[in-house]
């Protein structure tokens, strides 16, 4: 049941990650992608800082107990759990949550500058 619980919120967080990244090619997506964007500032921000975690992801946190319970070494965010499973080194907490942050911001600005033109 956990492998299952995990894969899912695996291909959770694929599809959110891609989706934020690329949804705003494709014209017909753009409102679908400004509103998932506008999910990710509501959990990042809205439920975030009220629970003292600025930058908080709802997913994230489901998946952070499982692994707690699993015995996996809890990490900072799904990005830098990722990478170290995509690169097999640990990655600098900091640079990664920039690098996370600067591109969805990116995205998000240009999917709202092409869907408001």
């Amino acid at each position: 049941m956990m492998r299952c619980l995990d894969a899912t919120l695996h291909g959770m967080h694929l599809a959110i990650i891609s989706f934020t990244i690329l949804g705003w090619i494709i014209p017909t997506w753009r409102l679908a992608h400004l509103v998932l964007c506008a999910l990710i500032v509501l959990s990042w921000f809205g439920l975030g800082i009220p629970a003292g975690k600025p930058g908080m992801c709802l997913v994230t946190e489901i998946q952070k107990k499982l692994w707690r319970r699993k015995g996996i070494e809890d990490r900072d965010s799904y990005m830098e759990y990722l990478l170290e499973k995509i690169t097999g080194k640990r990655p600098d907490p900091a640079r990664t949550e920039v690098m996370t942050q600067a591109t969805f911001y990116t995205s998000a600005v240009i999917s709202l500058v092409l869907f408001l033109r």
